[in-house]
């Protein structure tokens, strides 16, 4: 605590520090609103922070709202509404003291009650979010979620600004995933109304067609944003070209064409690349058993089938390294696990040992557009003698997919890790009802680990837990890791500190742009 207080003051002395610079620069000269401007690769699906998902849309709410808890941009947990927080002897109960001069954007002062009901509202079977699994550890979120009790008992308002959390049986990730997006704080009288009032760093000032804007929060915790406003433009075709032309101030780059032609330009020298805490796979549908392609056997031979080098080199431009284990090593070790490397000639035995129909056409998965990974397993697979048939369906029936895997044998997705937690991959992933369970992988064994992993202070003990959940997974191959993305950022000669965290997460507040 004497940490964090110390910390809270530091911050609070550079925001001071930071206005007053900024209330002289205003009086120096009558300037003109700081404006970002840039280009999203996918389509907001929802404004409600509880039920984003997708990594792109929580990225974009992650600067309109905030929780008791933030991240960095190293992934690493900081204060927000809470200002400092300890636990109890007893290791389940957690004590937040929250900031009096947090203001939502219509002007009310946070309090522990708009807490109480945001991470209810999480939970409750109303919403049915996705995200339950964040927080379903809370003492009496189970009873909540199934209606058996009219509250979760284990969150408690002691005042104002004070908020009790007790949870079922310790667990030392508890803080990591408290800090994600989805447990954001929002005015409680707005959500009875269906309004999504938060209270960070910028507000949603309108949406007209295909543009988002954004305006700085004058009255946010961590001090006013350096730029005003923030022009968010959705479903830009010719993003790459309206950059390299100046339209866009920054740009995430997608692919290895988009690295090739920024890298060419002057532009070039701006690149920036981070390693992101990621995997990009290919999925079976589990639940498909007549398929002789879901069959454990064939999920082997497939695996061996994939050029998981050429993908990288080819499609995404170098940006990834090849994946051993679906959880990422920065977060499990996969030092222990075997993996499967490219060896199409062991593919080619496994299916002549398996004496392996292989006339039916294996159906795969896929939104409207088919992607260019696929089209390289495709040809894969074409080597080995299997025909691949595309199951085509939209974005957002895709993202709902396990209503929608009969008579499919696999699909393409990513993951982005939410913390720096094992758990926030595997739960989700690998949980039997979690909504992002798209391959209905089913492991009782698994979930058990991850209990005792929970569970488990002792860090190297965890660990050893944690690796024997990655082995598992590996062997039962209910997924195919292909690569850990690298993600690489370009902006234009007068905008600094766009900073893409390991989690893929951004911070438009953190964003200084010359004049």
């Amino acid at each position: 605590r004497a940490t964090l207080d110390e910390l809270n003051q530091v911050t609070t002395l550079l925001n001071g520090m930071t206005k007053k610079l900024l209330d002289q620069q205003a009086i120096d000269t009558e300037k003109e609103p700081i404006t970002i401007k840039l280009t999203l690769s996918e389509p907001i699906h929802t404004l409600d922070p509880a039920m984003s998902n997708i990594m792109e849309n929580t990225r974009f709410l992650n600067n309109i709202h905030t929780g008791l808890l933030t991240t960095n941009d190293t992934g690493d947990v900081l204060p927000s509404i809470a200002k400092n927080w300890y636990v109890e002897d007893d290791n389940t109960t957690w004590i937040f003291y929250l900031r009096n001069d947090a203001i939502f954007h219509n002007g009310k002062k946070v309090t522990a009650y708009d807490v109480k009901y945001s991470l209810e509202r999480l939970l409750s079977p109303e919403l049915n979010s996705p995200n339950t699994w964040f927080i379903d550890y809370i003492e009496g979120a189970k009873e909540f979620m199934e209606g058996k009790e009219g509250e979760v008992r284990g969150i408690n308002v002691l005042d104002d600004y004070r908020l009790s959390i007790k949870l079922k049986k310790p667990f030392s990730g508890f803080i990591l995933l408290l800090s994600h997006g989805c447990c954001a704080v929002m005015d409680s009288q707005e959500l009875k109304k269906g309004n999504f009032v938060g209270c960070g760093p910028y507000i949603l000032d309108g949406y007209d067609g295909n543009e988002y804007k954004l305006v700085a929060n004058e009255n946010y915790i961590g001090g006013k944003p350096y730029c005003d406003i923030i022009r968010i433009i959705n479903g830009d075709s010719n993003a790459l070209n309206n950059f390299l032309e100046g339209e866009y101030d920054f740009h995430i780059i997608q692919s290895k064409t988009e690295y090739e032609a920024i890298k060419s330009q002057e532009l070039g020298k701006n690149i920036r690349f981070i390693d992101l805490v990621a995997t990009f796979y290919i999925g079976f549908n589990m639940k498909n058993t007549i398929s002789p392609y879901t069959q454990k056997n064939m999920r082997q031979a497939i695996s061996y089938a994939i050029d998981k080098k050429r993908i990288i080199d080819e499609v995404v431009g170098g940006l990834g390294v090849e994946a051993k284990c679906m959880i990422p090593p920065e977060l499990v070790s996969c030092d222990h696990v075997e993996g499967y490397e490219y060896n199409p000639k062991k593919a080619k035995e496994i299916i002549q040992k398996e004496g392996v129909d292989l006339t039916r056409p294996l159906v795969i998965l896929t939104g409207p557009y088919i992607h260019p990974i696929l089209k390289l397993v495709e040809e894969d697979l074409r080597a080995l003698g299997i025909t691949c048939k595309y199951k085509k369906v939209s974005n957002e029936q895709f993202i709902s997919s396990r209503k929608l895997q009969e008579g499919c044998d696999m699909y393409f997705y990513g993951w982005y890790a939410d913390a720096l937690e094992p758990s926030s991959f595997i739960k989700p992933l690998f949980g039997s009802d979690s909504e992002s369970n798209l391959s209905c992988y089913e492991s009782q064994q698994v979930m058990e680990l991850v209990e005792r992993a929970a569970q488990m202070a002792n860090p190297k003990k965890r660990g050893e837990i944690y690796e024997e959940i990655q082995r598992i997974i590996s062997e039962d191959i209910p997924c195919i890791p292909l690569f850990h993305p690298q993600n690489a950022v370009c902006t234009q000669d007068m905008v600094h500190n766009v900073n893409l965290s390991p989690l893929a997460m951004l911070k438009y507040d953190n964003i200084i742009k010359e004049k």
